[in-house]
């Protein structure tokens, strides 16, 4: 269960989290951390998800990245009722 609305983890491409919520309309932004010369750029809608289904986003692409590092920010609508994990896949080389 997360403890926070927002998350936050280093992005390698690599990553993927998965979401299993136990109430309906709860929703998840993957909120955009890049900027096209030098202008904000809005997020993809938010995903409103139900009970019955278990989500998984990214991996995610580096243009996703918040400014000056590699971290992905996710946004929840809620801590309660709802489960995450992160996981990181093998690279291939």
């Amino acid at each position: 269960a997360p403890t926070q609305t927002t998350l936050q983890f280093a992005n390698t491409g690599r990553e993927r989290l998965y979401v299993l919520p136990a109430s309906s309309a709860e929703t998840v932004t993957v909120d955009i951390g890049t900027t096209v010369l030098g202008q904000a750029v809005t997020n993809f809608s938010s995903v409103t998800m139900t009970t019955t289904d278990l989500y998984q986003f990214g991996p995610f692409h580096s243009v996703l990245d918040q400014p000056g590092g590699n971290l992905i920010q996710v946004t929840l609508s809620t801590t309660t009722s709802i489960s995450v994990a992160l996981l990181q896949g093998v690279g291939v080389y």
